[in-house]
């Protein structure tokens, strides 16, 4: 299951072993057109640790409409209350938010080979503690992204991301979230801090040649609680299709951590094969 841009409902693709979910869903459009409805039900998480990894049970509602008022605006409300018996209670929290996303200046699709655009997104989210979590708390969520599209040659994007703290006890967190997707593959923050994250970033796309596909981010990243510098990393991918069914990969991060956050690099080199 794969939300929007799996900020708050992904699968963990990228990992050996995907998230998958035990659920019952239902979707209609209430033959209004442009319109998704959504509600899943989540009985068991089975997690990106292997079949003998820790694995959340669940009773966890997902609740998700999203409407597309024109091409510039796409508006998507949630409601997402994930509660997780005993082996996880912490991550037991009720997030409720809304989504906007669209498309600035593009023209009719297949128009213009050529043509260029903006994108944007907008999200905000509130979340508290549910279930059986033994903390009692509120945190704030706030991201804002603006990319500017090239046919043929790539984009470039900037943006702010706030996992916001409740004085820096714990703060806001993305359980069922694809999380590696954001603030840097390093993973460094894949479980936000309890003194809560800004992260702020610049990325580019560029298509090379030889159907080589880059990417370059830098983020600069700060805590919620007190303002500290806790360093900035560099990541970048090089993708290449060798056939229609065949991708191979490389990916590298480097964080360099201040106030207390220790330096890290990872390298990945990753083949995927679909059928």
């Amino acid at each position: 299951m794969k939300l929007d841009d799996e900020r708050f409902i992904g699968n963990v693709g990228w990992r050996q072993f995907e998230q998958t979910f035990d659920a019952a869903s239902v979707e209609s459009d209430l033959g209004i057109k442009g319109l998704t409805v959504q509600y899943a039900y989540v009985w068991h998480v089975q997690r990106i640790f292997g079949p003998d990894g820790p694995n959340y049970e669940s009773q966890s509602h997902l609740i998700r409409s999203s409407y597309a008022v024109a091409p510039e605006l796409r508006v998507t409300p949630f409601a997402y209350l994930l509660d997780f018996d005993t082996d996880a209670p912490a991550d037991s929290v009720d997030k409720y938010g809304v989504r906007l996303t669209g498309d600035l200046g593009r023209g009719p699709a297949g128009k213009d080979a050529n043509q260029s655009y903006f994108d944007y997104e907008l999200v905000y989210a509130y979340q508290v503690d549910a279930g059986r979590n033994p903390t009692d708390f509120a945190a704030n969520f706030f991201a804002a992204q603006l990319r500017f599209n090239k046919a043929g040659l790539g984009a470039i994007q900037a943006g702010y991301q706030l996992l916001g703290s409740d004085d820096g006890v714990t703060a806001f967190r993305f359980p069922l979230g694809t999380n590696h997707k954001f603030q840097g593959y390093a993973d460094q923050f894949v479980t936000t801090p309890p003194f809560g994250l800004h992260d702020a970033y610049v990325g580019v796309f560029a298509d090379l040649p030889g159907g080589i596909k880059s990417e370059f981010t830098i983020h600069q990243f700060w805590s919620d609680e007190g303002g500290d510098d806790l360093g900035y990393e560099l990541d970048g991918v090089l993708s290449k299709k060798l056939r229609p069914n065949w991708t191979v990969l490389f990916k590298a991060a480097y964080f360099d951590g201040h106030n207390g956050q220790p330096d890290l690099a990872r390298v990945w080199l990753e083949t995927t094969f679909s059928f």
